[in-house]
């Protein structure tokens, strides 16, 4: 029986791995993280979605940060880990993270967890109804004692 050959290119500028293809969804975020100071006893988190609102006085940034995005809503999570998700990062010093891939297109449950130390988590549900890439002002309570 004859041997078939099978030649594969790849072309540099062509070429893309993980690229969306029509049928594919997109979720992302781009986001600053803010944390109250002083101190405040009694405070909790919030999440602003494309919102134009600016960081409020009496926050600063808060580095370092876990935020996690995931399609779905925390007490949705699949038993395993899909391939490539939940999405996580750290804020930098300024406060700021970015975090993105391919999701499963059309509408979704979503949720932003953004957890610093000393203060209790911030979870940020959602429904993801666009491919844009959404922005996010997160402000955490101050650090508790």
């Amino acid at each position: 029986m004859p041997v078939k050959t099978i030649l594969v290119y790849f072309v540099g500028a062509t070429t893309c791995l993980g690229c969306i293809t029509v049928g594919d969804g997109y979720l992302g975020v781009n986001g600053s993280v803010r944390q109250w100071v002083p101190s405040q006893p009694a405070g909790v988190g919030v999440t602003y979605l494309n919102s134009t609102m600016e960081a409020p006085p009496g926050t600063s940034p808060a580095q370092g940060c876990q935020v996690t995005l995931q399609p779905w809503f925390p007490e949705q999570a699949p038993r395993t880990e899909r391939i490539g998700w939940p999405q996580r990062t750290s804020t930098d010093a300024n406060g700021n993270f970015t975090l993105g891939r391919v999701s499963k297109p059309g509408s979704h449950d979503a949720s932003l967890v953004v957890e610093c130390p000393g203060v209790p988590p911030v979870v940020r549900r959602f429904r993801k109804t666009t491919q844009e890439r959404l922005t996010a002002l997160v402000i955490v309570p101050g650090h508790t004692h």
